[in-house]
């Protein structure tokens, strides 16, 4: 190769390492994530009854919480430990480390869907106090443990940089599929669409693992188990944040299913959902600088952590705003897609917006703490935020109904991030809000 093309070759590889590059690929990625999440509530929202989509968003609701927990807060753990091991080429630690993990997540997530399975009748009745929400709880019981471990494989291949194949595991193929079902005429109830989104994700949980298995220097032949203490000690805090950061989720809509009729759920729900693309330009850029930051940090390079930290967040508000303010401006026509009985839900939508700027505007703060090995900190920012949800949603639900509900949401969830600021100016040293700072 000659002097110049060397040069030029060298020129693009750099761009191709880069945070721009990188970060618009993931942005690409995620935005087609993002879209196939929206198009699939559109067609749930369109093709079922607003009672039965209420039925099925309640049954959703309950699986991922019960995953999350399920998960014991291994992927963050997983995300960590593999990234850092990816830098240092160190294989038989990544496979180890994800092998380990995996085992973990099975059993754990496994325990809880078989509960939900034989409880579903009785949590249906005495505590959601919807008994026709049962069928839909069983059938997608199985995915407890699928969803688990298909997001498991999808913070494996995060670590990695394989950021095409991490989003569509957890964000595209099951929306693609569970679509499918549903525009065939398959999926037709709460139940069958519950049932579909159970396949879905087995199907999908096959894929990343086989995606997984293929990376070289990757296999589970032969590989020790990951040190049990190590990772405990790691993951353990992160299990109390997933558990806590699902209060901020969830809480609302939780608690909604015990007080509002399965209708104002479902408006509820697609508002919540809805508001959430906000935060892909986020999870986007988490995509690209997580496992950054664990190198970094284990590295000892904070200067540079802190320059890649900033730049982030802000590439985040820059592509975030728009969408913010088309959702403040404009919520009325992006309810009324759903169909005219989502319209109600103007306000909810700039409530839970709202709720989810402050969450972008505040940058990578969870994962500058959990990829630095501060997640004692972020455990301790959960503490307060997650109580802070289910308290929130059981005062102002019984008495707004859903916009109580969403009150509460969105607060606990600006209230978490800007507590993780304070968490990562007193670990780090930086402030993620001072967006006007020079870095380089």
């Amino acid at each position: 190769m000659n002097p110049v093309m060397a040069k030029l070759h060298g020129a693009f590889g750099r761009k191709k390492n880069g945070l721009l590059f990188q970060s618009a690929l993931a942005f690409t990625v995620r935005a087609f994530g993002a879209g196939s999440g929206f198009l699939l509530n559109l067609i749930i929202a369109r093709t079922l009854p607003p009672q039965q989509a209420g039925y099925y968003f309640l049954a959703f609701t309950v699986v991922q919480v019960l995953a999350m927990m399920g998960l014991i807060g291994l992927q963050t753990s997983l995300l960590r430990f593999i990234g850092s091991s990816k830098s240092e080429q160190n294989w038989n630690e990544a496979s180890a480390a994800h092998k380990t993990g995996t085992l973990w997540a099975f059993l754990s997530a496994t325990s809880l869907g078989v509960l939900l399975y034989f409880t579903s009748p009785w949590l249906a009745e005495h505590i959601l106090e919807k008994p026709d929400a049962t069928t839909a709880l069983q059938a997608m019981a199985p995915s407890v443990t699928l969803f688990a471990l298909l997001t498991l494989n999808a913070h494996a291949l995060q670590a990695i940089g394989d950021v095409v194949k991490s989003v569509s595991t957890i964000n595209i193929l099951v929306q693609l599929l569970l679509a499918a079902a549903l525009l065939s005429g398959l999926a037709t109830t709460a139940q069958t669409t519950a049932a579909f989104y159970s396949l879905a994700c087995l199907i999908t949980m096959f894929i990343s693992l086989f995606w997984w298995l293929r990376k070289p220097g990757i296999h589970w032949c032969g590989v020790g188990q990951f040190p049990a203490t190590t990772l405990w000690q790691s993951c353990l805090p992160l299990w109390w944040v997933a558990l806590m950061g699902l209060g901020v989720q969830w809480a609302g809509q939780l608690v909604s299913g015990a007080y509002v009729p399965p209708e104002e759920l479902a408006i509820l729900a697609v508002a919540q959902r809805t508001a959430m693309l906000t935060s892909f330009v986020l999870m986007a850029v988490n995509l690209v600088v997580a496992p950054k930051f664990a190198a970094l940090y284990k590295q000892g390079k904070s200067e540079q952590l802190e320059r890649i930290a900033l730049k982030a967040t802000k590439l985040i508000v820059l592509f975030a705003l728009p969408i913010v303010g088309f959702m403040l401006i404009f919520p009325e026509w992006l309810m009324w897609l759903f169909g005219e009985q989502y319209k109600s839900g103007t306000n909810l939508l700039r409530i839970l917006a709202l709720g989810q700027f402050v969450n972008v505007m505040t940058g990578s703060v969870g994962y500058l703490l959990s990829m630095s090995g501060h997640e004692k900190d972020l455990r301790n920012v959960a503490f307060i935020s997650g109580p802070m949800a289910i308290i929130l949603a059981l005062v102002l639900t019984p008495l707004y109904g859903v916009t109580g509900a969403a009150v509460a949401t969105a607060i606990a969830l600006a209230s978490q991030n800007l507590l993780a600021v304070g968490m990562v100016k007193r670990r780090l040293g930086f402030n993620t809000l001072a967006v006007w700072r020079r870095t380089g």
